[in-house]
């Protein structure tokens, strides 16, 4: 991707489902949004996954700038706790919880987070399925072949 289209991007993904607007966007926040994006080198899964983490974030510099400065970490060490998120069959119950309710609270985590995408939606609107980015299924099938899965 162009630096235009990584930076539009970048925006939908960080400011999406919050009260904040782009137009709110301080200058400090913006340069490091940018510095950001070059380092994601045009990739837009990468943009994606960093995107999605700083939405979850506030909108301050000291915020932006922790996860700035661990960028190496989330870009490189980033499949691992992609991995611990994707563990579903290791769920445990918690409390008086069904099983099926803690899998659609993490199946709503990994969708806000876009590790998966969702594919369909029934009539209530509830997710009916969903598709994942063909790079994260090859290091989800990777990591099962190391961890003996099949």
């Amino acid at each position: 991707m162009n630096d235009d289209e990584s930076w539009q991007l970048f925006l939908k993904k960080a400011f999406r489902g919050t009260g904040t607007t782009t137009r709110t966007l301080t200058t400090e926040l913006k340069e490091l949004g940018k510095k950001i994006v070059t380092k994601c080198e045009g990739l837009p899964l990468a943009i994606v996954v960093l995107g999605s983490l700083l939405s979850t974030k506030e909108k301050t510099k000291q915020s932006w700038e922790k996860v700035f400065a661990s960028i190496g970490w989330h870009l490189d060490q980033g499949p691992n706790s992609c991995m611990r998120i994707l563990a579903l069959s290791f769920i445990q119950r918690r409390e008086k919880e069904r099983l099926e309710d803690i899998a659609e609270e993490y199946k709503h985590e990994l969708i806000h987070r876009s590790l998966i995408q969702v594919a369909h939606r029934r009539l209530n609107g509830r997710v009916e399925s969903c598709r994942m980015h063909d790079l994260l299924r090859d290091l989800a099938v990777k990591q099962a072949k190391d961890a003996n899965f099949f």
